[in-house]
């Protein structure tokens, strides 16, 4: 699943929460995919069309994408890279995304406080909302 996403000047660069791929950055102009694998292996994949791209992008898994429909392009090994500061940079933009939900959790519960306090009615959709977010925040 992907965690953060930047395009710049036709460069889309991404990071994901996968069992095995850690990062990927995509030239929409020479449709070269590079892939960053947990283990420090990273692949560079040609001719891979847009919406193959936008199907790995948006996956809830990226293997399976990446078996389906990239692995079928050329590619070439690229050497090996260290992946201590991309492993750092997920855990933090997984903190970030922690902390948010933790900051709308409160703003949620605060109105749901003063729903109740205005009308004496417990509105369950704010309620179900609540729930959905302690859960996702203690994932």
């Amino acid at each position: 699943m992907i965690l953060t996403r930047n395009e710049n000047d036709q460069i889309v660069e991404a990071l994901y929460e996968s069992s095995n791929i850690l990062s990927s950055k995509y030239d929409k102009n020479t449709k070269d995919l590079t892939i960053i694998f947990k283990k420090g292996t990273s692949y560079k994949y040609s001719g891979v069309p847009s919406k193959d791209y936008m199907r790995f992008e948006t996956a809830e898994s990226q293997g399976k994408v990446l078996n389906s429909h990239i692995k079928q392009h050329s590619f070439v090994q690229l050497g090996d890279v260290n992946v201590d500061d991309i492993v750092k940079e997920i855990k933090d933009n997984k903190e970030l995304e922690r902390l948010n939900k933790i900051t709308l959790l409160t703003e949620r519960m605060r109105l749901f406080v003063s729903e109740i306090d205005s009308n004496a009615k417990v509105n369950i959709d704010s309620l179900t909302k609540i729930e959905t977010l302690i859960k996702e925040i203690k994932e």
